[in-house]
Formats: C-alpha cells, sequence, structure tokens
C-alpha cells in the first residue's frame, strides 16, 4: 500500500464550492508497484517513492541508493484503470508502472500527474519585483498562456506548527473568494520549500499612496464611495463566516488610480473562519486594531468594523484617531477610545461622516453596526445628485506616511 508523507501540504477543506483556485500540492508519496522492463516487458517488483517533481525507484523500501531517478517536470502523464498502468514520458526516457489494484492507481496516477505540474515557472514567467514584507515577496508574473499580467506571492515554508497553522489558513481562505472587491487567486503551488500564490494583478496602488497623490482631488464623497468598496468586499467575507483581522490601507488596493476609486482587498495572512469558539489572539496591526484584540476578551467580525473606520478616519483628515510615536501608548490611547474630531482637520467634514466613524469606533463591539448596517448609513447610501464636493481641508499627504504602519502579531 502507499503511504502518504504527513504535514508537507498546507492544503484542507477549501470551504466553499462556487470557486476554488487550482492547488498544486507538493506530493510525498510511496510503496510497491511493478515496474515495465525494457527487454521482455516483464513487470518487476520495485519501491516506489515520489517526493514533489522527483520520482525515484529503489529495489527495496530499506535501499538508501535508487535504481533510478527522473524530473516529473514537463512530463507526460497517461493512465489505464482496466490495466492499473501508468505510463510517464519525459524528455529522457519513458517508464510504465503498474499500480496493486484501481484504489492504488487513482492515487498514484493523481500524485504523479500533479507533481509534473508544480513548477510555477511552466505557467508562469515571474518578472520585477512589486513588493516585500516578512512574509515573502510579490513579483509581478506573465501567464504563458493568456499573456495576462499577474502577481505572484512568494512565501517561505516553515516547519513552525503555529506559522504553519496561518499558511494554511491563508490558503484555504484565499483560494475559495471570487468577488469584484477581493484580489482573485488564480493559482497555487506547493513546493517543498516556497508556497507560489498566483493572484490578479492590481496596478493602481494602496488606498493611502493613491490618495495621498491626487490629494488636491480627494473630497469627501471620493472617501465615502472608497468606504463603501471597502465595506462590500467585508460584506462578501462576513456573508462567508471570515474575518479579515488585517483591515488597512497597505491590504486595500487599487484598480485605478483616478477618483472614484474601484477598491480590491488583499492579504488574508491574518484572517480566520468564525465558529464556535472565540478569537482571542493578539493580531492585527498597530492603529488598526481593535480593542477587544488589545484586552484580549475575544473578539469577530466587528474588528473589521472598527479598523474600517479607522481607515476612513484618516482619508476624511489625514490622521489617525489614535496616533502616537511609541506603540505602547498608542494602545492605551485605542483602549480608553476618547474620540475626537479636531476643527483644524475636520471643519470642512460632514456630521454625517463624523457619525458614521463615531459608529464604526465604539468601544464595544455589539454596539458597532454590522456591515450592511455601516452599507445602509446615511453617509454611504448612493446619491442620485453630487454628494459632499468640497475639497479636504487637512493635508492628506501624510497618508503616504500612514502606510508604513508596522504589523504587531504574536505569530
Amino acid at each position: 500500500m502507499a503511504e502518504t508523507g504527513n504535514g508537507n501540504g498546507v492544503n484542507g477543506n477549501s470551504g466553499g464550492d462556487e470557486y476554488v483556485a487550482r492547488y498544486r500540492q507538493f506530493v510525498n508519496l510511496s510503496g510497491y508497484m511493478r515496474k515495465q522492463t525494457k527487454v521482455l516487458k516483464r513487470k518487476k517488483k520495485c519501491f516506489i517513492r515520489l517526493s514533489g517533481p522527483t520520482l525515484s525507484c529503489y529495489r527495496e523500501r530499506q535501499s538508501s541508493d535508487s535504481s533510478w531517478q527522473v524530473s516529473l517536470r514537463k512530463a507526460t502523464i497517461t493512465g489505464d484503470e482496466s490495466t492499473l498502468e501508468i505510463r510517464i514520458h519525459t524528455a529522457s526516457r519513458s517508464i510504465v508502472l503498474f499500480a496493486e489494484n484501481t484504489q492504488e492507481h487513482k492515487k498514484w496516477l493523481n500524485a504523479i500527474s500533479d507533481s509534473s505540474m508544480n513548477n510555477v515557472e511552466d505557467f508562469y514567467k515571474l518578472g520585477d519585483l512589486i513588493g516585500k514584507g516578512s512574509y515573502g515577496e510579490v513579483r509581478e508574473a506573465e501567464d504563458l498562456r493568456t499573456h495576462e499580467t499577474r502577481a505572484v506571492k512568494l512565501m517561505d515554508r516553515t516547519n513552525d506548527t503555529k506559522e504553519l497553522e496561518f499558511l494554511r489558513r491563508e490558503v484555504n481562505v484565499m483560494r475559495t473568494l471570487m468577488h469584484p472587491n477581493i484580489v482573485r487567486t488564480y493559482d497555487i503551488f506547493d513546493t517543498n520549500k516556497t508556497l507560489y500564490v498566483v493572484m490578479e494583478f492590481v496596478q493602481g496602488g494602496d488606498l493611502f499612496e493613491v490618495i495621498s497623490n491626487r490629494a488636491a482631488d480627494f473630497t469627501e464623497q471620493y472617501a465615502a464611495d472608497a468606504t463603501r468598496e471597502i465595506l462590500k468586499g467585508i460584506q462578501y467575507l462576513h456573508q462567508r463566516n471570515i474575518v479579515h483581522r488585517d483591515i488597512k490601507p497597505e491590504n486595500i488596493l487599487c484598480v485605478n488610480n483616478s477618483f472614484p476609486l474601484h477598491i480590491k482587498l488583499t492579504d488574508f495572512g491574518f484572517a480566520n473562519y468564525t465558529g464556535a469558539s472565540q478569537m482571542n489572539t493578539f493580531i492585527g496591526t498597530p492603529f488598526y486594531m481593535a480593542p477587544e484584540i488589545l484586552t484580549g476578551k475575544g473578539h469577530g467580525p466587528p474588528v473589521d468594523l472598527y479598523a474600517t473606520g479607522i481607515v476612513a478616519y484618516a482619508m476624511l483628515s489625514g490622521r489617525l484617531p489614535f496616533e502616537s510615536d511609541d506603540e505602547k501608548n498608542a494602545y492605551k490611547l485605542i483602549t480608553e477610545n476618547k474620540i475626537v474630531f479636531p476643527d483644524a482637520d475636520w471643519k470642512s467634514v460632514s456630521d454625517d461622516a463624523k457619525d458614521f466613524v463615531k459608529q464604526c469606533l465604539h468601544w464595544d463591539p455589539g454596539a458597532r453596526p454590522t456591515v450592511e448596517a455601516a452599507l445602509a448609513h446615511k453617509w454611504l447610501v448612493p446619491r442620485t445628485g453630487n454628494g459632499p464636493v468640497a475639497r479636504l481641508d487637512s493635508d492628506l499627504t501624510r497618508l503616504k506616511v500612514l502606510t508604513s504602519s508596522r504589523r504587531g502579531s504574536m505569530r
């Protein structure tokens, strides 16, 4: 019987059936099979090991040296269930293997086929570096089949159990999402050392970068439009029982760089599914974390509304509501929750906008609006005529500084 390796892949239950991105898993599989000999075409028993793209043959399970080894990259794989046959054609040789039974044949055929298509560079041409962080890096890439531009996120594999759980969860979340306000995932290549996530390429830049570059044209109405787009993405997540937990400007990407903005949410490294047990992890980004995360009282979907309130406050004023050079002092200000709207920054902002921000930043998560209630708020209801068109008086170029926020997490 074949023996599957444990703990190598990060994939689990996809959690959805409407859309699932292709997942090409790194496979470890071993077991006895029969190989057809070249001369007499006899079926000789041997021990086969599959480790990702490498297929090896041994005389016995305990043998240390392989009889042969072949790379499955770009190999042609065919199978015949009636004869339990698996044919492997590479540039250098052809191999015919026979499984012990139908179940083993299916398992081996799927594993060998998947392993032959698990090299990202066979499908995408990796290009310029787009961004880099603690997670790894993101590169621009060309789809070799369609010639469309994609973004590829490269994440280093880890042996740390907790980190692996975060990685597994991120993959499971990302590959099932398809919504106009969410960055779409197309392909996932899970190799021995690196996880490659192929995503939609969003070229406009992050939210605060775009706004600060066009600060002279930015109005309250455009801030409301952007907030509505953010909430539509969050609404889709919450309807699927997913909490993002890291809503911040770097994770809010703009398709365009002119107003009104079309927005897509990205980065699901901190996302989690809501369930019977409450989430208690200290996780997120300083200055965007809700009070209940800091106090460890347990949290859920309301943390995404809180972070949206922080983003809205910053768009409207060019400042954060609980701004401090000292991270610990910022946490203290967040838990004290004294929200003010200084005239110097807010004199041209409507009362409706201030009310929306106040509701989202309520200290009690139960008193914050649901995403549906937030979208129904007077400030965000689409207008038939023009909304507030006066330019905001605050220094919105400061927003670019706020995009360099540091991640704070116990990961």
